[in-house]
């Protein structure tokens, strides 16, 4: 008689590695579109664009943007509501953000066809490709809905024990796992911005700025390649310094640097805004406000709601 193998059940450590590798590679896709839209302002054909297709490379830029921030945002959840535990409701958090996210990430997929197929083919296969991206998102979305929708219990803000794999080791191993993904998913925003950075000096139309933008572009330089630096501290300290051990003193450090990297990657991010949108608007308080907007979003996003939600659980 065959016997049917029923299947190992799924701790909760394993399946926040689950969530912060899916987010991995939502974020590896928005990073593509990031970098794209940041370059393409300065290429040599973005001036013959209309000034309407100028403003909606923008405005795809800036929905882009937000959507790597909201993708972003588990990871700061993780390390300043949950303190690097391995809570189960971080799972429901990270669906909801998803599920916020992939919509944000459609509507600028789909400014950049419009865009694209305006200019090859006209406006009515631009409206077409747009109206498909699009419907890409909401598909996502609607996918999302349905596959959680239905077994998903929401739970409120509470304290919850601290879970691993069943023994100290394992637990320390399995965070260990976690906060070196987490650096995974933050570097790929930095890692399309300092691309962006360095090539953008070196095309003719960034010798077309006023000086102030080229500061502007330099400082944002500066911040993205101590973001970078930051990022790639975990892994070297853990090898070099920890020989590769576990240690809960190395959890702690990693997260600190993690979060601390967060802070020049958004400030880069929104300074970058700020030269695109100076070059296409010919304003300044319109680019300064932009730019203003976006490191708000950023830091509020990322270390402003987040504070907010570990003193509301602090008060519980």
């Amino acid at each position: 008689m065959n016997k049917t193998e029923s299947p190992r059940p799924t701790g909760v450590g394993e399946r926040i590695q689950g969530a912060l590798d899916e987010g991995r590679i939502l974020i590896l896709g928005a990073q593509i579109l990031l970098g794209s839209l940041y370059r393409s302002a300065f290429e040599p054909g973005f001036d013959h664009l209309s000034l309407s297709f100028q403003y909606l490379v923008v405005i795809a830029l800036g929905l882009i943007v937000a959507a790597f921030d909201l993708l972003i945002l588990p990871v700061s959840y993780r390390w300043i509501v949950d303190r690097g535990a391995g809570r189960p409701q971080f799972l429901d958090f990270a669906v909801d953000v998803m599920k916020a996210a992939l919509p944000v990430f459609g509507a600028s997929m789909a400014l950049t066809l419009f865009v694209a197929a305006g200019i090859v083919t006209r406006h009515p296969a631009g409206v077409l490709l747009g109206v498909v991206g699009m419907s890409a998102g909401v598909i996502w979305l609607a996918g999302i809905h349905q596959g959680g929708g239905k077994d998903r219990r929401s739970m409120p803000l509470k304290r919850w024990p601290e879970t691993g794999s069943g023994n100290e080791e394992g637990s320390l191993s399995e965070k260990i796992k976690h906060v070196l993904t987490e650096a995974r998913m933050v570097l790929p925003g930095a890692q399309a911005l300092l691309g962006f950075q360095f090539i953008t000096i070196m095309l003719a139309d960034f010798d077309k700025l006023p000086g102030s933008s080229k500061l502007v572009h330099l400082i944002s330089l500066l911040f993205t390649a101590i973001s970078v630096t930051l990022l790639m501290t975990p892994a070297a300290y853990h090898r070099i310094v920890d020989k590769g051990r576990n240690s809960t003193e190395f959890h702690r450090f990693a997260g600190r640097i993690l979060m601390l990297a967060m802070v020049p990657l958004a400030v880069a991010i929104a300074a970058d805004f700020y030269v695109v949108v100076e070059k296409v608007s010919g304003s300044f308080a319109v680019a300064a406000s932009s730019g203003v907007l976006l490191l708000a979003l950023s830091l509020g996003l990322w270390f402003g709601w987040t504070i907010y939600l570990r003193r509301q659980l602090d008060r519980g």
